[in-house]
């Protein structure tokens, strides 16, 4: 019983410990082989790197000249799988000040994560930083106040002229070290044939577990169409999303996202995201 109790509680810890297990997932990610780092999507931006909060209204429109506020919601859940993940994300920014705001709700592998983050665009938004805080309830032991602090820009921004249409991410995830602080780093870059590439290294220094990761997305029917194929550490995952709605100042998609586990069940994620205001 003893043994028993000891691998629950370090599952546990393995759980609640961002680069083995992606807690806050969207369709978007996930469909990609769960590559956030540089280019997250703004619903989930508030967990996999805070920084794009900001990123995506500074980096990606250049110019703060939007007065309203532009909200990205979304949510998934596991229709077949081991994890029963159920999510709400939402994330929005306001051009013209600069800085955006995030939030979401997870429940995975019997986990819960509620969360809130901030970005603010620094450089005269060719970089961004933000913070976030996670409040993680694990199935056994206690539960935690993460905090993770992240960084975006391009590699323009580093000096390296001949590759500025390359975005980079680093995110370091439980800054207090209350758990297992960890370091991510990743790369975004647009590719021909209109694809966008994306790569992570999750927990560089092998603290917990080391995995890197590989998406490609492209879009079809002039935008109502993404398809995204990945590697997760080497485990397959694919899916798409289609703009299916609109709204009276946006648009609403649906989506599905396939993940091969190397050891559990596959998992099969449906979802839904609405973009409006702005």
């Amino acid at each position: 019983m003893k043994n028993l109790s000891l691998a629950l509680l370090t599952l546990a810890v393995l759980i609640a410990i961002p680069p083995v297990a992606a807690q806050a997932p969207t369709i978007d990610a996930a469909m990609a082989g769960n590559t956030y780092l540089a280019a997250p999507d703004a619903a989930g931006a508030w967990y996999y790197n805070p920084a794009a909060l900001a990123s995506i209204a500074g980096l990606e429109a250049g110019l703060f000249t939007m007065e309203n506020w532009k909200h990205n919601a979304s949510a998934a859940f596991e229709v077949s799988g081991e994890s029963d993940t159920f999510a709400l994300n939402w994330g929005g920014y306001q051009m013209s000040q600069e800085f955006g705001l995030g939030a979401g709700y997870v429940d995975a592998w019997g986990a819960n994560t509620v969360g809130v983050g901030f970005g603010k665009s620094w450089r005269g938004g060719d970089m961004a930083w933000g913070v976030n805080w996670r409040h993680v309830d694990p199935v056994v032991g206690t539960a935690n106040n993460i905090f993770d602090v992240g960084l975006v820009g391009s590699l323009g921004t580093l000096g390296v002229k001949s590759l500025e249409g390359v975005r980079w991410g680093l995110c370091v995830r439980d800054l207090t070290g209350d758990v297992k602080r960890t370091w991510d780093l990743g790369l975004a870059f647009a590719a021909p044939a209109g694809l966008t590439v994306a790569a992570d290294l999750a927990d560089v220094t092998n603290e917990v577990e080391s995995r890197f990761r590989l998406g490609v997305t492209k879009l079809f029917a002039g935008g109502r169409v993404k398809a995204g194929i990945g590697l997760d550490d080497g485990d397959l995952t694919f899916g798409a999303t289609l703009a299916g709605g609109s709204l009276s100042s946006g648009n609403i998609s649906f989506g599905f996202a396939w993940q091969e586990r190397e050891n559990s069940d596959n998992s099969l994620l449906i979802g839904a995201s609405a973009q409006w205001g702005g």
